[in-house]
């Protein structure tokens, strides 16, 4: 690294801020038939307590249970009707923690599964305490197009078991286990099992594990990333030393800008199979890597359509491609 690294990594993320468009809107997501609409994300902004994820329950949560039979757990201290309908089809039960009263345990209970809408973005985001979400076998995601930000700041180490997850449908996976850019916003995962994953009709990776700044084991040799069009900051940040991506299919991508970004322990990469002539950016596409001393470029990893490759290799020792295309232009 260089001395002036601080100054730079202030003004590169200060830029990085001025590059993507997050929503600032929480887009209310709901299970339809049986779990009603989730309508905030904290208890400061709602009136209706109706539900329990309108009460302060929610920022003290440790974990989350999902239960496919309808059976009270003793000594709960509050319960919500959380069907769509109110006819009691699904019901909430928060328990107090035996180790620590003042945080909780949220049951959610139905008989059969709980059916997730089309728009699952946010479902599980905001319960930064949690550190366990059980259960999700019961939870069909069949019909889901969307799961952005689906884990969205739940800042606690945290073990998530998506193997049961049907993302046939899913077109949006951007910021899934990831975040905005800031670290402390990022689910701290330390494995994470996808090689289940059908990821056929996603269009959208951007920032998808942005922020994994403890995660030692990601799976995800069998995604299909043909469709994909934007991997914009996927990496970023990401712990693990070296990641398996002889499946990606990059013939679509128009963004790879920030894609290893702040990437620390990586040491290597095989780009063998990534095609870049659709590319359009690339900015700090490889920055700050300071262990990334080896990558392995393909035919197809070519400079194309005046690309935006500002700082692309900025203080990381890898690596550039040699194909002529590149010739004048690092």
């Amino acid at each position: 690294m260089t001395q002036d690294t601080p100054a730079k990594e202030e003004t590169m993320n200060a830029t990085f801020q001025s590059k993507i468009t997050i929503s600032t809107q929480y887009a209310p997501p709901k299970i339809y038939n049986t779990l009603a609409a989730r309508e905030c994300t904290n208890a400061s902004n709602c009136t209706d307590t109706s539900r329990v994820f309108q009460t302060d329950y929610i920022e003290n949560t440790t974990k989350i249970v999902f239960q496919n039979e309808m059976v009270a757990p003793t000594e709960y201290i509050a319960s919500f009707d959380e069907s769509e309908s109110k006819d009691g089809s699904v019901k909430a039960y928060v328990v107090a923690n035996e180790e620590d009263p003042s945080t909780y345990t949220i049951h959610f209970q139905t008989t059969g599964n709980f059916n997730m809408p089309p728009d699952s973005s946010y479902y599980f985001s905001y319960f930064q305490k949690v550190t366990s979400v059980e259960g999700l076998e019961y939870v069909d995601t069949k019909n889901v197009t969307s799961m952005a930000s689906m884990f969205y700041d739940m800042r606690n180490p945290i073990s998530v078991d998506v193997s049961n997850f049907d993302t046939s449908s899913v077109t949006n996976m951007a910021f899934m286990f990831g975040n905005d850019g800031s670290v402390s916003s990022a689910p701290v995962l330390q494995e994470l099992d996808l090689s289940n994953f059908n990821t056929y009709n996603v269009t959208s990776m951007r920032y998808m594990f942005s922020g994994q700044r403890n995660i030692t084991k990601l799976n995800i040799s069998s995604f299909d990333t043909s469709n994909v069009t934007n991997m914009a900051g996927m990496f970023r940040g990401v712990s693990t030393s070296t990641m398996n991506l002889s499946s990606f299919n990059t013939s679509k991508v128009t963004s790879m800008g920030q894609m290893f970004y702040q990437s620390p322990n990586l040491s290597n990469l095989d780009l063998s199979s990534f095609d870049t002539s659709k590319v359009t950016s690339m900015y700090w596409m490889f920055a700050s890597t300071p262990s990334l001393t080896s990558i392995t470029y393909g035919p197809n990893f070519i400079y194309a359509n005046s690309a935006d490759i500002e700082d692309m290799f900025l203080d990381s020792p890898a690596n550039k491609p040699t194909d002529p295309s590149w010739e004048g232009v690092l």
